[in-house]
């Protein structure tokens, strides 16, 4: 009795193995085809950035390349160019800090943003270095309470008088 009870475990064991065999061979099949996937797939990856690289070759150098300016783009170099020239009229001479093309760049990249996104940014940066402490902390005279908020303006790390600053950003000429 104890043979025909070994018998029906071995032939369940085997039975149990060969369903591994069949699961293992539809795995491999499996993954066969998802290593024939990514083969194609490499080769589209291969022939795309081919095709590009082909596209970037046939591309015009910046040399070949002729910017015509809007009157309103020669409008505003003129406009930099004399306040440039004619100073922010503060005794530290902060326009000097900057060269007349940084200047220029730099209002044009704030007059594309729109007026409500350009109010934020300028509140953002006049809000950061606004003293709205209760007492003024000058060192060279005695302590008293702060009548008004005072605002110091900086730009790229440089301290700028209010004039430089508003016209940096775009918002006097």
């Amino acid at each position: 009795m104890d043979d025909v009870h070994e018998m029906d475990a071995d032939l369940s064991q085997i039975e149990d193995n060969e369903a591994e065999i069949s699961q293992l061979g539809d795995n491999a099949a499996e993954l066969s085809q998802l290593s024939e996937t990514e083969a194609e797939s490499s080769q589209v990856h291969d022939n795309t950035e081919h095709q590009i690289t082909e596209a970037l070759t046939q591309l015009p150098f910046v040399s070949d390349v002729s910017i015509d300016y809007r009157p309103c783009d020669k409008d505003e170099d003129h406009i930099v160019s004399r306040f440039m020239s004619a100073g922010c009229g503060c005794a530290r001479k902060c326009h000097l800090n900057f060269s007349t093309e940084y200047v220029s760049n730099f209002r044009l990249h704030c007059l594309e943003l729109t007026t409500p996104e350009l109010d934020l940014a300028v509140l953002g940066q006049i809000s950061a270095f606004t003293n709205t402490s209760s007492n003024v902390s000058d060192t060279s005279h005695a302590a008293s309470i702060r009548k008004h908020s005072y605002s110091t303006y900086y730009h790229q790390s440089r301290q700028v008088c209010s004039s430089m600053f508003g016209f940096t950003v775009g918002k006097n000429a």
